[in-house]
């Protein structure tokens, strides 16, 4: 006989699907969950609308999906299903996750991954202890079914996927991978997607829908927004040195203020990838990266940034000098260097009249 309970204590993975769909039937399912709905009947700007919505674009539209799966190692072969409000009744009853995405090759479930997602200002500052908390106890529910995936997804910025906000090391991601991604930074992949390049959606109808998500996404109401506001650690730090008070590399204001400038670089990035239609990189930021500009700022008032554009004549250069308040940005155009002072200057010459011909 087929038992609900103890199939569950086998894992997940390389379960039968088909005995999965039948651990969520009867009077005590063993999960509980609904299937992702493009047009969910939910309220809009609700996180479970956002998080149907979401997850079904993954299922319909092919380029969006390979490249949110090639970012979290989700294998992309055989078959994916989409579920959204999963709950585990024989591991953890009160863990309800916003998102499951099973990937089925041979009727057997080979991989999966579980998404929390949050949307306007959650978590909330006075919060993030209790976030992570509950980020935890899915791990663990995550471990003892067998995944090993969760994606987190808020209005948070981070530099690259495999970092997150949650601030969590140690046992807890052992054998575990944690990704992140801002809501913004999932709009600008699909923005960039309906661009004509080579990354371009190819269907038609996919195209469609891709515009509706993003449009839906974009809408105020859903409670999806960008980095808009410094941290309060940025405006105390320009006043201590507007002030000449040394800052002291201990101080938690100082932090704060290279974390915005880290948020705010990564959201100009972003910005910029959506006018040009390419992904446009931001620096990459560590833990170690934020000790190291605090003692930079410390010592010379500065901060830098840098932008990488694809097939552009170079990096964009960011410089802010706390001292002056400006914040300057610069290229490297580099004439011919085998010819002389005058072929130099006709050959920069050309090289920018070229550009202002492209864009004025």
């Amino acid at each position: 006989m087929f038992d609900k309970k103890s199939e569950f204590k086998k894992g997940l993975i390389n379960m039968e699907f088909d005995d999965f769909l039948e651990c969520a039937k009867g009077e005590k399912p063993s999960i509980n969950f609904q299937k992702a709905r493009l047009i969910p009947l939910l309220k809009t700007g609700d996180e479970g609308a956002l998080s149907s919505i979401f997850l079904s674009s993954l299922r319909l539209i092919k380029e969006y999906r390979e490249s949110i799966f090639k970012e979290i190692k989700l294998k992309k072969g055989g078959q994916a299903h989409y579920f959204t409000e999963v709950t585990f009744n024989h591991v953890d009853n009160s863990s309800r996750f916003d998102g499951l995405v099973v990937v089925v090759i041979g009727k057997k479930i080979v991989d999966a991954a579980v998404f929390e997602m949050k949307n306007k200002d959650n978590p909330k500052a006075n919060k993030k202890e209790e976030f992570k908390q509950q980020i935890e106890r899915y791990i663990k529910a995550c471990k003892t079914i067998g995944i090993s995936k969760m994606v987190t997804i808020s209005n948070q910025f981070v530099s690259n996927p495999t970092q997150s906000p949650v601030g969590l090391s140690g046992k807890t991601l052992t054998k575990f991978n944690l990704y992140h991604f801002s809501w913004i930074y999932l709009m600008t992949k699909g923005q960039i997607l309906l661009f004509k390049n080579e990354t371009n959606i190819e269907d038609e109808d996919q195209v469609e829908i891709m515009k509706e998500v993003l449009h839906y996404i974009e809408a105020p109401s859903s409670g999806v927004s960008g980095y808009h506001k410094m941290k309060d650690g940025w405006k105390a730090t320009v006043e201590n040195i507007t002030k000449r008070i040394p800052l002291q590399l201990s101080d938690p204001k100082l932090k704060e203020a290279i974390e915005s400038w880290h948020e705010e670089e990564r959201d100009m990035a972003l910005l910029l990838s959506r006018e040009l239609g390419v992904f446009v990189k931001s620096s990459s930021r560590t833990e170690k990266s934020i000790e190291n500009d605090a003692k930079k700022l410390k010592a010379n008032s500065e901060l830098f940034g840098n932008l990488s554009i694809k097939n552009s004549v170079s990096d964009i250069k960011i410089r802010l000098d706390f001292e002056v308040k400006t914040v300057s940005m610069s290229v490297n155009v580099m004439p011919n260097l085998e010819k002389g002072t005058k072929g130099k200057i006709g050959d920069l010459k050309k090289q920018l009249e070229k550009a202002k011909s492209k864009n004025e």
